[in-house]
């Protein structure tokens, strides 16, 4: 006898999330493709500059003493996902390797709090800073600058899917 399983709607949200992301990053990179030297340029910078600014606003939300705001998090999440598809767009990084889908060492999100996944993506942000910086002379912090920047984008979203704030439209 099969065991069934229960559809976790979150997770076809996430699934959908992901889906959408990978046709946004297709978008990115033929607009990227399509830009002068200059224009990425300008790009990169503004996007890496909000990235680190918004890494602040999460640590300054998650030290404040009053309730965390649910469309105060999303939007600055959406945000932290839009400027890292910016950047995995427009970044003169290594292209991944063609790889198999790994399994995810990550825990699952439904077990972590809000504050847990946020710190996860501010981690996330400090651990693609450094390998950016890096990735000029090191070839394999490069890969990893990208790799981060995909997995910003995944944690950005399962932390919006866990908050089930609507999507501001843009």
């Amino acid at each position: 006898m099969a065991v069934s399983q229960v559809a976790d709607p979150r997770m076809d949200d996430v699934r959908r999330l992901q889906e959408n992301n990978r046709i946004i990053d297709a978008q990115q990179k033929d607009k990227a493709k399509a830009r002068n030297k200059e224009e990425r340029l300008a790009i990169v910078n503004e996007a890496f500059k909000r990235l680190q600014i918004l890494h602040n606003e999460m640590m300054s939300m998650m030290s404040s003493t009053g309730p965390a705001d649910a469309k105060k998090i999303t939007a600055v999440v959406e945000e932290v996902k839009l400027r890292s598809i910016e950047l995995n767009a427009n970044l003169a990084l290594p292209e991944l390797p063609k790889e198999k889908e790994k399994a995810k060492a990550d825990t699952d999100p439904a077990s972590q709090t809000i504050s847990e996944q946020m710190l996860a993506i501010c981690s996330e942000i400090r651990d693609f800073v450094k390998n950016v910086n890096l990735s000029p002379t090191d070839p394999s912090a490069g890969l990893q600058s990208r790799r981060d920047l995909i997995t910003l984008v995944e944690k950005s979203d399962r932390l919006i899917a866990s908050l089930g704030v609507p999507a501001a439209k843009s």
